[in-house]
C-alpha cells in the first residue's frame, strides 16, 4: 500500500480497505478470484472512484 495513512484519513470516503483487499486477491488468489465480481467491480465501481482520485489529484497533487 503506496497511499500513506495521513492521505487515507484526509480521503476517508474512500474504500481503502476494499482496494486494497481486491488488490492482494487479485494479485495473490488465483484459485479465489471471482471473474464475475471482478468484471462488475470495473464497470460499477472504478468510472466513480477514478472520477474522485482526479478531482483530489487536481486539486491537491496528492
Amino acid at each position: 500500500n503506496r497511499v500513506s495513512a495521513d492521505a487515507q484519513a484526509r480521503h476517508s470516503g474512500i474504500p481503502w480497505l476494499e482496494i486494497i483487499n481486491m488488490r492482494n486477491v487479485i494479485a495473490h488468489g488465483d484459485d479465489i478470484v471471482d471473474l464475475e465480481a471482478v468484471w462488475k467491480v470495473g464497470l460499477e465501481d472504478l468510472p466513480p472512484l477514478i472520477s474522485v482520485l482526479q478531482e483530489i489529484i487536481d486539486h491537491d497533487g496528492s
